[in-house]
């Protein structure tokens, strides 16, 4: 998601919503697990993850899982992992940026150093976040010149 004009401001960072209002109504989002690799267990190791980038270079918040919660709470976005995008009509993939996520590559390397790489393995679930038609007027209304 690259930075726009239009953004909202908590704790000091900025996080783009634009295409959250510039006719994309969803983005792709990424739930990530620590899986076994004998049986069907696993553990959440990040409930929502984002491809936000400043720049080309991914930008990571401990508390986005909290505010995506707030906000869903709020009524304001909803995001859910029973569906997700498919690839656009370019071929490339909505979630190909998920393997690259400083997240992801850091689950990696700490299941490889505890030597846990033989028996369990990163993976993610797709997802999707979703501007709901109140989370579409509270930043129209946010976001309009003072």
């Amino acid at each position: 998601m690259a930075l726009g004009r239009r953004s909202v401001r908590s704790s000091c960072i900025v996080i783009d919503v634009s295409s959250w209002s510039a006719g994309r109504q969803a983005s792709p989002g990424l739930r990530l697990r620590d899986k076994s690799l004998s049986d069907s267990t696993f553990h959440l190791e990040q409930t929502c993850i984002l491809s936000l980038a400043r720049d080309g270079e991914p930008m990571v918040f401990d508390e986005l899982p909290i505010w995506v919660d707030n906000w869903q709470r709020l009524g304001l976005v909803n995001l859910t992992f029973t569906e997700w995008l498919s690839s656009p009509d370019d071929g490339t993939d909505a979630y190909g940026w998920a393997k690259e996520r400083p997240e992801y590559q850091s689950l990696v390397t700490e299941l490889e150093e505890s030597g846990l790489s033989e028996t369990r393995e990163a993976a993610y679930d797709r997802g999707i976040l979703r501007t709901t038609p109140l989370g579409q007027r509270f930043h129209e209304v946010v976001s309009q010149p003072n």
